[in-house]
């Protein structure tokens, strides 16, 4: 189908409700991005038949006519059989009328005609104009002194096509600058497209100015309205051509995009089905946040801004540096109890969670979506965001004192800051009190959010962001909407990708940022050692820190994943590192799975031992001289114990095991300690100086007892990760449990 009617034109403007008066200080609402103009996929989605136009006329349609023109035709004498063809593809000022020349149709040849008046500034008039021909004078009729342009067309007698037969060029007008009904809003909508395109806001006054200064046009206002309305209907498509081609879009992206997930519903209505919504949520964007992303999804909409009305609602997550990270959207025709519903079990599947377990939601106050909620995932952590509550809160108790002791109770990290925050609020007003109470406090303080998520946040502000960056789609037809939502998240993800290449530091630089703030903070605060309890005082405040467990008593380590102010100073005071206390969520990792080295096997059977004759340089470092005293082991005292001494300057077996970096080598020093051992016993006839260990007493829970019947140690034999049991003679099996916990060191959780 072709756009060339005015009529069409005048009917759209209606539509639009648009006004002279009103569309002066108006701006356009559209995207910023239009990245989706030049998308064949896309182009021949939503515009099917609809051609760019060239010129439009309100004329009848066109038939062949045998005719010859008033003062005759004279092109065979001139030109014989070879007449000139028009070529479209020369620059539109450069164009003008040749007498013979032949064009394709009517409307081609008046294309050719405007451009020619345009770019000279002639103010050309169609004389004649009907179903065989075209009469072109310059000038108004009731010019006095007339210009004496004149040409004449028709089609040719014996082929389909349109020629020139009759032309004076001669012209004696002067400029003009208006050129009235000859410059038609399609022509106007061609010359103008791109720039509508790079600036979709363009405002008319801008549209007129740039018309006079690039082309000597002065347009009227509603030329440009008509022009600008019908420009933006050829670059987004019709609307109902959208809607009709929804479904060819979702099978576009299941079968571009394999792993996401899709769904259209529709309202049946007994004379049609009718657009309801639509979700997508795309493969590289769950599996980002199942793998790299805290648990934490912000749910929020947002309405609409295109011709026909409805709501956007998405998810969105937070990233290692607290950014932006969407997970899904969808398209509804209202935000009520039943889209909310259906986009969070869509949403629950995606993210493989059963009904919320491990999982916090942060939204504002609409009541269909906290009721979708509790249906939906009633295990899930939900919270409100606290500047909805504050908005609603000052509707009715106005006044800075309010909104101050407001956040105050909304940032209490413990249950009793938040009371004595929420006392001064009833002293203040026992009514504003009462309707803080009333909005479930467990939902927007700090002190009562499940601490095991890494997200301290009270608002939802990823979620306005999100709306923000989006608010020029939102204002274009269906698919182009969904289309530079698209983009928008695929440009973000690589220019996100890229500037983590350039980061200095493995934690994320937003939370550099806040640490080092909390870092300066700390040199207020006085740091008590108690063993492995650290207490942090700064006047009559004072908080316990505890580096092994990474807790402090103010909450706030625990409810983040990073350490708080008090953190900081115990940190600093213990002279370590404080980036070996960042939370997992806060650094960087590797895109791909981290594939480890292959555990080390121990061979089979017995170590290799040297022979006598083998130079000393050859032989196991671990194995000790033999010369000096032999081990023995007296009786009579709980502290005897058993050793080796010689050949280790001092050393005992013991000191050379903590040092030794390989479990290999505390393994070869337990084999050559135990032959030492009975090799000395055997020759001397002293076995009676081993401690001697019933078997019995390697039994679980059994305690072990040297031969004076006091107890020495216990220990789960079956669960102290031995490598080999056979090692468990002597007094050795008192050592490898303090072995095992070497080579096994445990940390707490980041």
């Amino acid at each position: 189908m072709t756009l060339t009617s005015n009529v069409e034109v005048e009917v759209y403007m209606e539509d639009l409700n648009v006004t002279d008066d009103e569309s002066d200080g108006e701006e356009y609402v559209a995207s910023t991005m239009d990245k989706t103009i030049w998308d064949p996929f896309l182009n021949d989605l939503v515009q099917g038949e609809v051609e760019w136009p060239d010129i439009s006329y309100d004329d009848a349609e066109w038939t062949f006519s045998n005719e010859e023109t008033e003062k005759g035709d004279n092109i065979g004498q001139i030109f014989g059989d070879q007449y000139l063809v028009h070529n479209p593809r020369i620059p539109w000022n450069k164009m003008e009328p040749h007498l013979g020349e032949k064009y394709e149709s009517p409307e081609q040849f008046k294309l050719c005609l405007t451009n020619y008046a345009v770019a000279n500034g002639y103010q050309l008039r169609f004389a004649k104009c009907d179903r065989s021909r075209i009469l072109v004078r310059c000038g108004k009729k009731s010019d006095e002194n007339k210009c004496p342009f004149r040409c004449w067309a028709s089609w040719m007698g014996n082929e389909l096509t349109w020629q020139v037969k009759s032309l004076e060029k001669k012209h004696v007008c002067a400029r003009k600058y208006s050129l009235g009904s000859l410059i038609t809003p399609g022509w106007i909508a061609n010359h103008y497209l791109n720039e509508l395109i790079r600036n979709p806001k363009t405002k008319v006054k801008e549209m007129k100015a740039d018309f006079l200064q690039n082309y000597s046009l002065k347009l009227s206002r509603g030329q440009c309205e008509r022009a600008r309305a019908l420009a933006f209907t050829l670059i987004d498509g019709k609307l109902t051509d959208h809607y009709a081609r929804i479904w060819d879009y979702g099978n576009e992206v299941l079968r571009s995009n394999p792993g996401r997930t899709v769904e259209i519903g529709v309202d049946v209505n007994p004379d049609a089905k009718y657009f309801k919504r639509i979700y997508i949520c795309l493969k590289a964007l769950k599996e980002g946040w199942l793998k790299g992303c805290r648990k934490v999804i912000d749910l929020d909409g947002c309405f609409l801004k295109g011709k026909v009305k409805g709501e956007l609602i998405a998810a969105i997550g937070r990233d290692g540096n607290n950014q932006i990270y969407p997970i899904a959207w969808a398209v509804v025709n209202v935000e009520n109890k039943d889209n909310w519903k259906w986009f969070i079990e869509l949403l629950q599947s995606d993210i493989e969670t059963v009904e919320g377990n491990g999982v916090t939601l942060i939204s504002d106050q609409h009541k269909g979506l906290l009721e979708a909620v509790k249906e939906v995932m009633p295990h899930a952590e939900h919270r409100q965001c606290a500047c909805h509550i504050c908005a609603n809160f000052y509707k009715h108790f106005s006044g800075e004192i309010y909104k101050t002791l407001f956040w105050e109770a909304a940032m209490s990290t413990t249950d009793q800051q938040f009371k004595n925050n929420m006392e001064k609020m009833k002293e203040l007003n026992n009514d504003a009190y009462d309707d803080l109470m009333k909005r479930n406090p467990k939902t927007w303080c700090r002190a009562y959010f499940a601490t095991d998520r890494a997200c301290e946040a009270v608002e939802n502000g990823v979620s306005e962001s999100f709306n923000s960056a989006i608010v020029g789609a939102r204002g274009k037809p269906l698919i182009t909407m969904l289309e530079e939502i698209r983009l928008h998240v695929m440009e973000r993800f690589d220019a996100m990708k890229r500037s983590t290449n350039s980061w200095k530091t493995v934690v994320a630089p937003k939370i550099l940022i806040k640490m080092k703030k909390w870092h300066k903070n700390m040199r207020n605060w006085m740091v008590i050692p108690s063993g492995p309890l650290l207490e942090v005082r700064n006047g009559y405040e004072g908080y316990m820190v505890d580096l092994a467990s990474w807790t402090c008593t103010c909450g706030l380590w625990f409810l983040s994943g990073l350490p708080c102010v008090h953190a900081c100073a115990a940190i600093n005071h213990t002279h370590q590192n404080l980036l070996d206390y960042e939370g997992h969520n806060a650094r960087t990792c590797k895109n791909e799975k981290v594939v480890p080295p292959p555990k080390e096997k121990k061979p089979p059977g017995r170590p290799k031992k040297p022979h006598s004759d083998e130079a000393p340089s050859k032989r196991p470092t671990t194995s000790g001289g033999r010369g000096g005293r032999r081990p023995t082991r007296e009786r009579g005292g709980r502290g005897s114990s058993v050793g080796r001494s010689g050949g280790r300057g001092g050393r005992s077996l013991i000191d050379e095991i903590f040092d030794s970096p390989t479990e290999n080598e505390v393994i070869n020093m337990f084999d050559n300690f135990e032959e030492d051992v009975f090799r000395a016993e055997m020759e001397r006839g002293e076995s009676s100086h081993m401690m001697q260990f019933p078997e019995s007493q390697f039994d679980e829970g059994v305690p072990i007892t040297q031969d004076d019947g006091v107890p020495e140690t216990q220990f789960d034999v079956e669960n102290a990760n031995w490598e080999d049991q056979s090692h468990v003679v002597g007094g050795i099996a008192i050592i490898v449990p303090i072995i095992r916990e070497k080579f096994n060191p445990r940390k707490p959780s980041g």
